[in-house]
């Protein structure tokens, strides 16, 4: 195994283990097709509060599943 798929597998681990401990960790992951990944991508971009959105299809632009121009949807700041 070369250094850099060492360091990615290490990294995937930190990853995973960061995000199981979410408050939300869990209500995020038992949704179908959500995985460490993508479960830590919401995480990160959302605080995992799906207020922080701006509108309702940004979820479906955030996963990959709808057209989107070449930028993210736009987040608002989670509120308090």
């Amino acid at each position: 195994m070369t250094d850099l798929d060492a360091q990615s597998k290490e990294l995937d681990k930190l990853i995973e283990q960061r995000f199981c401990r979410h408050r939300h960790a869990t209500a995020i992951w038992s949704l179908p097709g959500i995985g460490v990944v993508l479960g830590a991508e919401f995480v990160a971009t959302t605080g995992g509060d799906l207020r922080a959105l701006a509108a309702t299809g940004h979820l479906a632009i955030l996963a990959g599943l709808a057209p989107t121009p070449a930028a993210r949807p736009p987040v608002r700041a989670a509120p308090p």
